[in-house]
Order: C-alpha cells, then sequence, then structure tokens
C-alpha cells in the first residue's frame, strides 16, 4: 500500500481526485501535457490495459491514469488516439 496524503482536488475528465498516493495526479496530468502525440498514445494504451486488468480493484490508480489519458486526448481535440489505443486493447483480447 502506498503512502497517502490529502492535496489540493484535481479534476481528471469527469472525476475529482482527493487522495493520491504514489502516483500524484499532478505531476502525471503535466507528464501527459509534455508527451508527444506518438508518446501519448502508447500511454493510452498502456494505461487502457492496466485500467482493465485492475478491474476487480476500484481504487486502483490505473482507472483514474486511464481517465487522465482520454482528458488530455480530449484537450488536445485528438480523440481518435484515445479510440485508437481502446481498439487495439480491444484486439489483443
Amino acid at each position: 500500500m502506498g503512502i497517502r496524503c490529502k492535496c489540493e482536488p484535481i479534476k481528471i475528465g469527469s472525476m475529482v481526485v482527493t487522495e493520491f498516493n504514489e502516483h500524484n495526479p499532478h505531476v502525471y496530468v503535466d507528464k501527459l501535457k509534455k508527451m508527444q502525440d506518438d508518446k501519448l498514445y502508447y500511454e493510452c494504451k498502456d494505461m487502457i490495459w492496466f485500467s482493465a486488468y485492475a478491474i476487480s480493484r476500484p481504487s486502483s490508480d490505473f482507472h483514474w491514469m486511464s481517465d487522465a489519458c482520454f482528458a488530455e486526448c480530449k484537450r488536445r481535440g485528438k480523440d481518435e488516439t484515445y479510440q485508437k489505443a481502446c481498439e487495439v486493447n480491444v484486439r489483443s483480447v
């Protein structure tokens, strides 16, 4: 179990995160904003896969990380990047 601390809330997609552990959402969102489009695609693909893998753990960080990837794609106007990452994961099942 990671170290938990209370921090300023951050909105990720439609979710507001107020409890952070070792994966700090502020740092992660900043990392996503700095990524080139091709790197963002691979990050989306990985986080979607990990989020699906952690489906039985609703508190897993991978869920909000996947949502953050979606929000970053939306912010850039690159919805197709997230959609393509989803499709690749579906085909791999």
